[in-house]
Formats: structure tokens, C-alpha cells, sequence
């Protein structure tokens, strides 16, 4: 990307860091004041160079001249133009990885797949936007061995621009399906904005980790022309089966050259074998022997509300809430199904957000998934979900929440599935 000079001025004291949050700021770091809806950053320079940022980078003519705050017309474009040139900095493999579902639990297990042979920085939590890409590579040390940077989308040329940040050399399309249809206007939108990974990656001789099990994702290879810059994998390569343990989660077989391996792992979801899988065929292109990788995934602990695993006083939770979107919450709820128990079941569905005009199919498509199911008990959260008179039905959390404190739910599993906005999270607490 093109670099402004004032850009290599600020860069040029980068030593410990930056921080957009000036409750945050630390001695050492630069401060970038980005604008907000409600509130700009610029504000808060002089508080953070108070508590001893080495710069303040703003978009506030009125700040002017005043000792150590440099002022730019485009603070966000001047973070990603220093975010950058600190890429330039970095000598090691850089993974982009996207997708429609299982992006961030992807680049967790890739994480702890590759940092049992290397020094790994990676995305922390979903710090995937215009904002988080430059974070996340701003926070990697100039010595790691591996990069991975998490890219998240909802319009398309959001992945191209991501990409002239990072300079990814290699990256990975975890799933391509339907999420975001209200800023990328239809499925096929959905493809090629996240095949603009593959398609940098084909102009600067990087490599993409294809999925072949996934027919979008292999278009999108062909269609930038990806060719022998691709290494490929899928269950079916692999031979991959999978198992559900007693307690609901998941273990998996596969066979690669004429060995077989086993992998008990801690997440909930059959539909994470494909994500493991991920892990372990980018693991071994770059010489993770693959019984090492599996002993990496065997030690994985699912957290942020990602296929986790939840025992209370009361139930046992399935806690896959982050995010939602009509492919994942089919195979959520699918994978729920399979779980062995011997006691009740209940589904609490938050509504799944960001998807325009689809959103009352895809909603109907749900409640008609469940319905083949009577014998579960339903809740729904959320005014995109039609009132059934099978199911209980609540505008808000809320207003949930409020009903499990009139009578406990006790003795079940239960399924917490729906949009982050929904904040299903709150829930945990009163089951």
C-alpha cells in the first residue's frame, strides 16, 4: 500500500506498542484518537500523552502544534499505513484466514497446533476489522516465527483492503455460506469478497489452503486460477470420522499415508472436524508432524463462548453463542441432536442478525429444522422469530432471563445458539 512520509514519522517511534483506548494507554505506546459515532478520540490526546503515550495521532486541526500530537486527515488509514510498515518488519510466514463460520476457532487451533513448534502471534479474540488487522499486527514481535491474522468481512473489497495491510502469504477460507447478506447483497457476494483472499494471494506468489469439501470455497480457487498455488485437503482426503464422546465432545479418526490417528479433543460439535482438520493439514505442510498436532488439539480449552462446554449446578450448557448465521446454527443444532442424554433437552435461540432481506426465510428455515424434532423444548429470542405456539418466545434476553428467575431450569442440556448482539452470554449465569 502506499505509504504517507508522516506515516514513517510516527512509525519511526513505535517501540511498545500502540492504543486507541486512552483509559488503556501505557508508557511508550502511541495513541491513535479514532473517531466514533458518539465520540472522537482526538479528544483524549493530551490525557493519553499524559499518562505517557510518546505520540497522539488525531484528526483535530484544533490540536495543531501542540507538542506531541500529530495531526492526519484519515487517523484509521494512518493506523493500517503504520500497522504496515511494521509488516515490512516481519520475516515469517503471515496466514490470513476468513470464512463464514469457524474463522476464529480455526485460527485458535491453528495457533495451538503451530506453537508447539514455533514462536505464533496471532488475532486475539475477533480483532478482524479495519480496526483490529492493524492491532493484531502492531502487537506481533519483530522475532515470531508465524503470523496469523484473523480477516473478517460485511461488504464487499473489505478482504482486498485487509490484505494490502497484511501482506498474508499464505491464507485459509474456513466455510463460505450466508452471513452478512445485508451489506453483501446475496451468496455470491458472500464468495468472492472472501475469495479476495485467495485472489491476493494469487498476484504476490503466496499459497491457499483449499477446502475442497466445501464447493464455494474450491470455486473460488478456480476462479482466481489459484492452480498449483494451492494445497488442498477435505474430510474425504483424509479419510476423517468422527465420534461423539459421552460427555458431547468431540473425537475424530483419520488416516494420512497409510498411518492412522486418533484426536479426543474438548470442543462440542461434530462440525469442528473440518476446523481441527484445517489445523493439522496447514500444521504439517510446515513440518508439524501430525500426532504432534493432535496432542496440541487434545490440549485445546474452547473459550469466548465458541463450542464450549459448560457444566452448572443445574445443566449441562452448550455455549456457541458468539456469532450466528443460518449455516451455523443448522449444524449447531444438528450437532446438538447427536449429544447422548438421558434427560431433557432445550434450545434457546437467539435470532440471527445482519442478514436484510433473507433473514425471514432463513428464520422459518430454523423453526422448521426444530420442528422435526417435538420432543426438544424451544425457546426463541428475538423478533425475527415467528411465534410458535409449541415454543416459548421472548422479545429479549432480558425478558428470558426474567422467566428462569420465576422457576429454575433444571436437569438438561441445553443449546445456546444466536447473533453476539443477542448477548445470550447473560444468560449463563441463571442456568
Amino acid at each position: 500500500m502506499t505509504i504517507d512520509p508522516i506515516s514513517q514519522q510516527i512509525y519511526a517511534h513505535y517501540t511498545l506498542g500502540v492504543e486507541t483506548d486512552s483509559r488503556k494507554v501505557r508508557p511508550g505506546v502511541i495513541f491513535f484518537g479514532l473517531p466514533g459515532e458518539r465520540v472522537n478520540g482526538g479528544d483524549f490526546a493530551e490525557a493519553a500523552l499524559a499518562k505517557g503515550a510518546v505520540l497522539a495521532v488525531v484528526d483535530k486541526p484544533s490540536l495543531q502544534g501542540k507538542a506531541g500530537i500529530v495531526v492526519v486527515p484519515d487517523v484509521l488509514r494512518t493506523l493500517a499505513e503504520v500497522a504496515n510498515l511494521h509488516r515490512q518488519t516481519l520475516h515469517c510466514p503471515v496466514l490470513g484466514v476468513t470464512g463464514t463460520n469457524g474463522k476464529t476457532t480455526t485460527k485458535e487451533l491453528l495457533r495451538a497446533v503451530l506453537a508447539s513448534q514455533y514462536r505464533v502471534a496471532a488475532t486475539e479474540g475477533n480483532f478482524n476489522n479495519a480496526i483490529g488487522v492493524p492491532l493484531t499486527l502492531l502487537s506481533i514481535p519483530r522475532d515470531t516465527q508465524f503470523a496469523i491474522v484473523e480477516m473478517g468481512a460485511n461488504h464487499p473489497q473489505e478482504i482486498a483492503a485487509l490484505c494490502e495491510i497484511a501482506e498474508p502469504t499464505h491464507g485459509l477460507i474456513t466455510s463460505i455460506g450466508e452471513a452478512h447478506l445485508e451489506g453483501f447483497g446475496s451468496i455470491e457476494g458472500v464468495a468472492h469478497t472472501k475469495g479476495e483472499l485467495f485472489a491476493y494471494l494469487k498476484a504476490h506468489n503466496g499459497l491457499g489452503f483449499v477446502r475442497d469439501d466445501d464447493p464455494r470455497v474450491a470455486q473460488e480457487a478456480e476462479r482466481v486460477h489459484l492452480g498449483c498455488s494451492a494445497s488442498r485437503y477435505s474430510l474425504a482426503a483424509y479419510q476423517l470420522t468422527t465420534q461423539v464422546a459421552a460427555e458431547g465432545t468431540l473425537s475424530f479418526s483419520f488416516s494420512w499415508q497409510r498411518n492412522t490417528f486418533s484426536c479426543h479433543t474438548h470442543l462440542v460439535g461434530t462440525y469442528n472436524a473440518i476446523n481441527a482438520l484445517a489445523a493439522l493439514h496447514v500444521g504439517h505442510y510446515f513440518n508439524v508432524p501430525l500426532a504432534q498436532g493432535c496432542s496440541a488439539l487434545e490440549a485445546y480449552a474452547p473459550h469466548l463462548h465458541r463450542s464450549q462446554l459448560l457444566h452448572t449446578r443445574r445443566n449441562q450448557l452448550i455455549v456457541d453463542c458468539y456469532n450466528a448465521n443460518p449455516t451455523s446454527m443448522r449444524l449447531a443444532i444438528e450437532s446438538f441432536l447427536q449429544i447422548p442424554t438421558s434427560g431433557k433437552r432445550l434450545l434457546i435461540l437467539g435470532e440471527m442478525r445482519e442478514l436484510g432481506d433473507a433473514a425471514p426465510a432463513a428464520h422459518r428455515a430454523v423453526q422448521a429444522q426444530v420442528a422435526q424434532s417435538p420432543e426438544v423444548e424451544v425457546w426463541y429470542i428475538g423478533s425475527q422469530w415467528e411465534k410458535l405456539s409449541q415454543a416459548l418466545y421472548f422479545p429479549s434476553t432480558p425478558e428470558c432471563i426474567r422467566h428462569l428467575q420465576l422457576g429454575h431450569y433444571s436437569d438438561g442440556l441445553v443449546l445456546l445458539k444466536g447473533s453476539n448482539s443477542v448477548a445470550l452470554d447473560t444468560i449463563i449465569p441463571y442456568l
